[in-house]
């Protein structure tokens, strides 16, 4: 498995970061440590919060990010020597050669060795251990790790990606456009969205929104993930065992032309690449489509807030999950890592903050831990029944009596999926879910088993460490930037000229590294399924 990382000349500017301090109640010898955390301003103490920090004697103090800013904000931070104790990265093929940088750039406090793990804190030894979990190796740099991967919540599911389309279902039912199953080809999907827009079924007064997605799907969602198994998947890809850069290939450029047409046409939300999230707009009523994630607790989330905002809807056909064919008749997926993002120390961390943070990072990868994320607080919040199960103690739902009302509904749960990763459910099963939700998102899984192509993570190429790659490492971001600028900016008719003549700007510096991959890689994955003739 390859370990080592990369280098990268991200442009930083300076930003003025507000701190939204989140302090407990023990007084000032407490000691204080410092992260960032989304919307960290939202907020609230809750008696989850004060046990965990009455437990290890320590104010948590959270620095506020957003989904749009936190990756600015944390260049800034390191690259003004500002960093906060601990920062969360959505850490992937796009941005590992960044995170390389900063640890050979000393930015970065080890993490223990595996001989100090299993000495000191043998519950993140045994976690790094776990045959699914190779997180650890893969943020090894030189032979020291310098980040905590936060393993996914879906390794039940191979770590497949819950990237697709909800969509309003009741909106296509009443425009006599619902296709069985929820399966669309792309004309009819695209002719939905034109539906949507035209015959306004929602009673906007034509203010509907036909698709969106998040800023960091943007153009890629609207036709490029459709025509292509590789692109957005990684920046480098196999054809016929040879890596070649998968932004050149002629189905990325066919995917752009599609983003193009449908942005013109008005079918794509006009505020997709300023940053802003689109959820409100859909849960709200003014979108007809929308590209995201679709993991069990987003599409619960979505389906809870529009029984608040549609009360009179039905919201299993207000936020329907859609299978969207692509053009060609290929229902394009993929393989995640296994880690769902890593969590980072900063080098100037105080020895006593980092070992305490280690310590509260070990007991919450534990059995304990894990009971404590899922549930809260023992004997209050849930007990051990006499065969060693956890019981949870939550009242029922009065609507479902299969389901638990979370008493902790503060927003505090976020930071255990950043910073921790995902619990144990063997041993503390997950009870907030109806059995309908549950069932719709391994609905959406077994489709993609039986029917999707599915991209296998290429963690050979995404995490290679070499000379000649490692002074592209931003490559993939200039890539989607160029790509938003064509399609916010640029016309139809001069997009495939554009993109092409870009494209040859860059391809003598990409064959230096596409030399570099296909002579340094000698156990090359198994390729992905060709596009369908």
């Amino acid at each position: 498995m390859i370990k080592k990382l990369l280098l990268s000349t991200m442009l930083i500017l300076t930003l003025v970061i507000p701190t939204i301090a989140f302090t407990g109640c023990g007084g000032n010898d407490r000691l204080k440590i410092s992260c960032t955390m989304f919307e960290a301003n939202l907020i609230g103490k809750d008696a989850m919060w004060e046990y965990l920090e009455e437990k290890f004697n320590v104010d948590f103090q959270f620095i506020s990010v957003t989904e749009d800013n936190f990756e600015e904000k944390n260049q800034t931070f390191v690259a003004t020597n500002n960093m906060p104790d601990l920062m969360w990265l959505d850490l992937d093929e796009s941005n590992f050669s960044t995170y390389a940088n900063w640890a050979n750039q000393g930015a970065l406090s080890a993490m223990p060795s595996k001989t100090e793990l299993q000495e000191n804190y043998p519950n993140l030894y045994a976690q790094y251990n776990l045959p699914i979990n190779v997180g650890d190796e893969l943020m090894t740099i030189s032979g020291t790790q310098y980040a905590h991967p936060c393993i996914r919540d879906n390794a039940n599911n191979d770590f497949l990606s819950g990237m697709g389309w909800m969509y309003r279902r009741d909106w296509a039912k009443e425009l006599n456009l619902y296709q069985q199953n929820d399966i669309y080809t792309w004309e009819q999907w695209v002719a939905l969205c034109e539906a949507f827009m035209e015959e306004d079924p929602g009673n906007n007064g034509f203010k509907n929104i036909g698709m969106g997605t998040a800023s960091y799907y943007f153009p890629m969602a609207f036709g490029v993930y459709q025509t292509s198994t590789e692109y957005g998947f990684g920046t480098y890809a196999l054809d016929n065992s040879e890596y070649v850069w998968s932004a050149s290939q002629p189905e990325t450029l066919q995917g752009l032309q599609i983003a193009k047409d449908l942005y013109d046409k008005n079918l794509i939300w006009k505020d997709n690449h300023l940053g802003s999230s689109p959820d409100s707009y859909y849960t709200s009523g003014l979108m007809g489509m929308i590209f995201q994630n679709f993991t069990l607790g987003r599409y619960n989330s979505f389906l809870n807030t529009v029984k608040t905002t549609m009360p009179n809807a039905n919201a299993e056909d207000v936020c329907a999950l859609a299978k969207v064919v692509g053009p060609d008749g290929t229902y394009w997926t993929k393989q995640s890592q296994c880690y769902y993002g890593a969590v980072v120390m900063s080098a100037n961390i105080n020895p006593q903050v980092k070992e305490t943070w280690l310590s509260i990072l070990d007991w919450l990868v534990s059995d304990e831990g894990s009971l404590f994320i899922q549930y809260g607080i023992p004997d209050k919040d849930y007990e051990i029944d006499q065969y060693g199960n956890a019981i949870c103690l939550w009242p029922t739902s009065p609507t479902d009596p299969s389901v638990k009302v979370d008493p902790y509904p503060s927003g505090a749960r976020l930071f255990y999926e950043c910073y921790v990763g995902a619990v144990d459910t063997e041993v503390a099963p997950s009870v907030i879910y109806p059995q309908n939700v549950i069932e719709t998102i391994n609905n959406q899984y077994s489709f993609m088993k039986e029917k999707a192509y599915i991209r296998k993570f290429d963690y050979e190429s995404s995490y290679l460490s070499a000379p000649q790659k490692n002074t592209l490492a931003t490559l993939q971001m200039l890539t989607e930037e160029k790509m938003m600028q064509l399609i916010v900016t640029g016309t139809k008719e001069n997009l495939a000229n554009d993109w092409n003549a870009w494209i040859n700007s860059k391809s003598a510096s990409v064959a230096l590294v596409l030399n570099e991959l296909n002579t340094t890689i000698t156990n090359k994955p198994a390729e992905s399924p060709k596009k369908l003739a």
